[in-house]
């Protein structure tokens, strides 16, 4: 099963101060619920999204590695692993590979790693090629948002297990930046609304900002039609009300499965992020749903 995600990159910046220079990342947390959708990527979508984002291990060392996943094609992953050595001087690998969606494993074959130095400016200085066409794998587990990856060239990380980094909250107005293009103030502002339409049981409002087909419970409706038959005989349960009135929408919790609201009640996706086309925020999933 698949969970559907969202770019969450953070800057490899982080990386470049000097010896024993990454700074820390925050820890690694999951999501408190999971978006379960079908075994098929019916909408095309490159199943690799659910994987994208950032992830660190947590190791202790003088400084550690930052490994970015992203889509590439239709089916396969570009991973990129930056690793600080001193003195602005970074080890850079670049892979890609078709991920297996049985055994979430991509093999690669075409595994660069390069020696970058970093100027003052922050910009690369010089780089020294190591090898090309390395081979190696990386496996993606669900279960706890991680992954391990295995350089069969040189051995550089062999077994070592990558989390996943969740963003931390920040009065930064690109806050949102690994989820939506759109301003600050008003993604929170259409967030405000869709928490208060689901308190409300305005679900003709959520019709229109749906995705379809959505996700209710984990079960998929497929369009608007089928979401309000379910809905007008449903409602929030009383421990969704009480997530969602919790809720203040500022600096929302989001990582690679979306923009959470509450504790899970709701999700949040824009499909136009990182295209030409404007910011546009869609709900694909609610949770806590019950029969009147």
């Amino acid at each position: 099963m698949k969970k559907i995600v969202l770019i969450s990159v953070l800057s490899f910046a982080l990386l470049l101060a000097a010896c024993g220079g990454a700074a820390q990342q925050p820890a690694a947390e999951t999501a408190s619920e999971e978006i379960i959708v079908s075994e098929t990527a019916e909408d095309g979508q490159n199943p690799v999204m659910n994987f994208v984002g950032s992830y660190s291990p947590e190791i202790t060392a003088a400084s550690r590695p930052l490994m970015l996943v992203e889509c590439k094609g239709a089916d396969s992953a570009a991973v990129t692993v930056m690793w600080p050595v001193c003195n602005g001087e970074v080890n850079c690998w670049t892979m890609t590979g078709k991920l297996d969606t049985e055994t979430l494993t991509v093999e690669y074959t075409d595994g660069v790693h390069k020696t970058l130095r970093y100027g003052e400016d922050g910009k690369i200085a010089s780089e020294t090629g190591i090898y090309e066409n390395g081979k190696g794998r990386v496996i993606f587990r669900q279960a706890d948002n991680s992954v391990t990856w295995i350089d069969e060239q040189d051995h550089a990380a062999d077994d070592l297990v990558f989390a996943f980094v969740v963003p931390q909250a920040t009065e930064d107005l690109d806050f949102y930046s690994g989820f939506s293009a759109m301003e600050k103030g008003l993604l929170e502002s259409y967030a405000t609304d869709i928490r208060n339409a689901c308190l409300d049981g305005n679900w003709e409002y959520i019709a229109d900002l749906a995705r379809f087909p959505i996700l209710v419970n984990g079960t998929s409706y497929a369009d608007r039609e089928a979401f309000l038959a379910l809905m007008a005989e449903s409602t929030l349960s009383d421990a969704g009300r009480a997530a969602l009135e919790e809720e203040t929408c500022h600096d929302m919790f989001y990582n690679g499965q979306g923009l959470c609201l509450g504790a899970g009640q709701v999700w949040l996706l824009d499909l136009s992020y990182m295209t030409e086309n404007e910011p546009s925020i869609q709900v694909i999933s609610l949770n806590d749903i019950v029969s009147k």
